[in-house]
């Protein structure tokens, strides 16, 4: 989303924050660039606050501290206005605890202060604009939210269920403009599996495996198929594509002028060619995509 909007940055680019657990401190130079930038901001506004953890906020509180001047590096976020929005019942932090929770970043004790119930006064809005027109929808959404749902709930969600007009349409999902959504990496593989025959029946398949390597082990056992993907940087054993098949890219790099040039987890594009190495031409050496965004990969 930071790239979606203009200039934007993620949070973690935005403050030079490090991705380790702990809080690193920036050299003079850095701290003085960003300390001149935020100069006169006086109000932080984050949204979404349901994917920002326990030790984000941390990290976000010591950088602004850091930032300030005389008294202010005492204050919470350096004297500077919080503002946040979201919906704790949507997604939570990634591999971090939710926000009101405490951490022990840099071994902080359990005993510590907590910096959101000290310094975060909650707001709850009473209105839900988006299902206005359908109030019973909004309620049942609420129920499915605590997990509260009743048997008559389940039946007003399966009479909602119906067949997608353009559920063959190839073109709508080569533009990112229909997608499916599941819950595991099993079931994504096996839907990916069924709409690239059923959308693109005609068109020679791609297989590529995955050439494994150890740094510590001369003659490392053969990883299984059905690894968790959190151990192999989110890279699967094996990958078939084809030709106009959509594709959404799944990791994030961790160079921050990638992700600032939309080369970032969720961007949309689909296979424009495959180009063959000079050496053997049956094995593809590169993967030519085009995204749907034509802003994303120019600063490269």
């Amino acid at each position: 989303s930071a790239y979606i909007l203009k200039d934007a940055k993620t949070i973690d680019s935005a403050l030079c924050l490090s991705r380790t657990n702990n809080y690193v401190k920036l050299n003079g130079s850095r701290e003085a660039t960003l300390k001149f930038l935020y100069e006169d901001v006086s109000t932080v506004f984050i949204d979404e606050i349901s994917l920002v953890g326990s030790r984000k906020l941390s990290k976000i509180n010591l950088r602004f501290q850091d930032l300030a001047n005389g008294e202010d590096k005492h204050l919470f976020m350096g004297g500077k206005t919080l503002l946040v929005t979201g919906d704790f019942f949507q997604l939570p932090p990634v591999k971090d605890r939710f926000i009101f929770l405490k951490n022990n970043m840099d071994g902080k004790p359990d005993c510590a202060p907590s910096e959101w119930d000290d310094n975060v006064k909650i707001y709850y809005l009473t209105e839900k604009v988006r299902s206005m027109v359908d109030p019973k929808f909004g309620e049942v959404c609420d129920r499915i939210a605590t997990d509260s749902i009743t048997e008559d709930d389940e039946v007003y969600l399966k009479e909602l269920i119906r067949k997608c007009p353009n559920d063959n349409d190839n073109e709508l999902y080569k533009t990112g403009k229909l997608s499916q959504i599941v819950t595991t990496n099993k079931k994504r593989e096996k839907i990916n599996q069924v709409k690239l025959a059923e959308l693109l029946p005609h068109s020679q398949e791609y297989i590529f495996h995955a050439e494994d390597m150890s740094t510590n082990i001369s003659n490392p056992p053969t990883l299984s198929k059905g690894i968790n993907y959190t151990m192999t940087g989110n890279l699967q054993k094996e990958l078939k594509l084809k030709i106009n098949a959509p594709i959404m890219l799944t990791v994030n790099n961790p160079k921050s002028k990638y992700r600032e040039d939309g080369l970032c987890n969720g961007a949309r594009a689909y296979i424009d060619s495959f180009q063959f190495s000079e050496e053997d031409e049956t094995k593809v050496k590169y993967i030519w995509v085009v995204f749907r965004d034509e802003n994303i990969g120019k600063q490269l």
